[in-house]
C-alpha cells in the first residue's frame, strides 16, 4: 500500500511486523512485533491505506483488523475468531472505500 507521500508499506507476515520503504526503495522503518497487544501482530498478511492516511492491517492470525493513524498511533481494532458478525475465520484480503469503509474477505465465509 502507498501513503500519500509515496511511501511503500508492506505486511512482512514470516517476521509479524510492517515495513516502510521511500519510493527509491530506502529502508524508512519496522511497525510491529509478534504478539496480539495493540501494534502487535501474527502474521499480517496485508494492509491498505484510508482515504485520510490511515493504514488498516489485516492481522490474520489474530483475527483481527488493526487501525492506525497517519503517524502511526493505534485507533482501533475489531474482530475476534469465528463465524459471527465481527468474527473471521481465514482472511484472506483487506481494502478500503472511498469513504473509508473497510472491507475484509474471509475465505471460509463467502
Amino acid at each position: 500500500a502507498f501513503t500519500a507521500e509515496g511511501d511503500l508499506i508492506v505486511a512482512d507476515l514470516g517476521n509479524d511486523r510492517l515495513l516502510v520503504f521511500k519510493e527509491d526503495g530506502t529502508f524508512v522503518r519496522s511497525v510491529g512485533e509478534r504478539g496480539s497487544r495493540e501494534g502487535e501482530f501474527a502474521n499480517p498478511t496485508d494492509v491498505c491505506v484510508g482515504p485520510d492516511g490511515s493504514v488498516i492491517v489485516m492481522d490474520c492470525d489474530n483475527h483481527r483488523v488493526q487501525v492506525f493513524d497517519s503517524e502511526w498511533r493505534f485507533v482501533r481494532a475489531f474482530g475476534t475468531y469465528g463465524d459471527g458478525d465481527g468474527q473471521f475465520l481465514d482472511m484472506h484480503g483487506i481494502a478500503v472505500g472511498p469513504a473509508g469503509e473497510i472491507l475484509v474477505s474471509d475465505y471460509d465465509r463467502v
